[in-house]
């Protein structure tokens, strides 16, 4: 037995255990510092579902152009307050979707669980919103935005709606940040294997998983964030192992 393992069986019992550093769990900000030594720097960040904001986004890629994009106006102080400390950073208070025009937001008590997706459960789909929407190809061409482009998305199931919106900006994406669940929680919502699917149509692989969350109800895996990159593409190219 190596001493690792030994260690590690006397470690069990107080509920710890020695790991690798890469083994650990891996957050957003995990994943964005591995793209950065790589050389990947995006022109333009859109994040997509923004909510009180995303620091690991704005702090890896601080000269990039930061658009955030969030339906609930009561985020919009806290969002506009870190637009200042940005050199080219924009809100916009809209949801984006596959059509510009306006949706039904359910807005939930917990603010960070809202949704445009209806609940499997009914009766936690919280207080139906009218608002706004707009898509990221809209925004994209009205506003000249350069790439390449960084998209990252978490509406809570209504991910591939809005990349549905953004399909003449994928053109110029190298990285797209989707989260996905691992469970039907939304009517009709797309899982894991749909999500990867739906990228890999349009010719990005899956680059890193990073963000677990876990369901209270069993403690399983049941959302994650999934880093895409263009396949051929700067994170692609080197397909070594060592």
């Amino acid at each position: 037995m190596s001493a690792r393992r030994i260690i590690n069986s006397l470690l069990a019992a107080f509920g710890y255990q020695i790991a690798r550093a890469e083994e650990r769990s891996r957050g957003l900000a995990d994943g964005l510092d591995q793209i950065k030594r790589v050389g990947f720097r995006p022109a333009t960040v859109i994040d997509v579902g923004a909510a009180d904001g995303t620091p690991a986004l704005t702090q890896a890629f601080p000269e990039a152009r930061h658009i955030m994009i969030e339906p609930l106006a009561e985020y919009e102080a806290t969002l506009q307050a870190m637009a200042k400390g940005l050199p080219q950073a924009q809100v916009i208070i809209a949801a984006a979707a596959a059509q510009a025009g306006q949706v039904t937001l359910n807005v939930h008590d917990d603010l960070l669980g809202s949704s445009l997706m209806q609940e499997a459960d009914p009766s936690r789909d919280g207080q139906p919103r009218t608002v706004t929407a707009i898509t990221v190809d809209g925004l994209v061409e009205a506003q000249g935005l350069a790439g390449p482009v960084l998209i990252k998305v978490d509406v809570q199931g209504a991910e591939l709606e809005v990349m549905r919106g953004a399909e003449t900006t994928l053109a110029q994406t190298e990285v797209v940040i989707l989260e996905a669940s691992l469970f039907g929680f939304f009517r009709d919502g797309p899982q894991l294997a749909d999500v990867i699917a739906f990228m890999v149509e349009r010719g990005f692989a899956v680059y890193d998983l990073v963000g677990q969350h876990f369901r209270p109800l069993d403690g399983a895996l049941a959302q994650i964030d999934v880093i895409f990159a263009r396949e051929g593409g700067l994170l692609r190219r080197d397909q070594r192992y060592q």
